[in-house]
């Protein structure tokens, strides 16, 4: 079978096999409630609805590129820096470990991670995001200079580097 008769999923595997690995710094997870609903009623402000479909997954640009690139390899050349603080934190930590062959590498932090609630009406496409706590949660200076340090013992080991999503103020 030739290169170029492959569908994309097929291309990025093999591309991604011969790389030494990947390291991705994800400055902004969160911890993803996701809810849908149908048709007819959909979701209606000001009065009850019911929930067609919830899923709790990790969120944040970093942390979402991490696990689907981890699915592209059998082996853990996906590796993720990120900060994560507070029970929002532990948790969004055990659901990359369970999803994904993440190599995770955590610096806890003082300050709760966030939640958000993604909201979809499935009648129109229309989907409201609600941010629990503030839009990102506070790094000290320590916290920072931890995961700074993280990245250099890590020198070298990586064929490349992603840094995604904004240092939390």
């Amino acid at each position: 079978m030739k290169y170029f008769s492959l569908g994309i999923t097929a291309k990025l595997t093999i591309l991604f096999k011969s790389c030494q690995g990947h390291l991705i710094i994800g400055l902004d997870g969160y911890l993803k409630h996701s809810f849908s609903f149908r048709p007819p009623n959909g979701l209606k402000l000001g009065t009850s609805n019911i929930i067609d479909q919830s899923t709790l997954s990790a969120g944040g640009m970093g942390q979402e590129m991490a696990v689907h690139m981890s699915k592209l390899s059998d082996e853990h050349k996906v590796s993720l820096l990120q900060f994560d603080g507070g029970s929002a934190g532990e948790k969004l930590c055990e659901l990359i470990r369970s999803s994904s062959n993440v190599n995770l590498h955590s610096t806890k932090t003082i300050s709760e991670t966030i939640s958000q609630y993604h909201l979809h009406d499935l009648r129109w496409g229309e989907k409201t995001v609600i941010t629990e706590g503030k839009q990102s949660h506070r790094v000290t200076f320590s916290e920072e200079s931890c995961l700074l340090e993280s990245i250099r013992k890590m020198n070298g080991k990586f064929k490349s580097v992603s840094l995604t999503g904004g240092l939390p103020n």
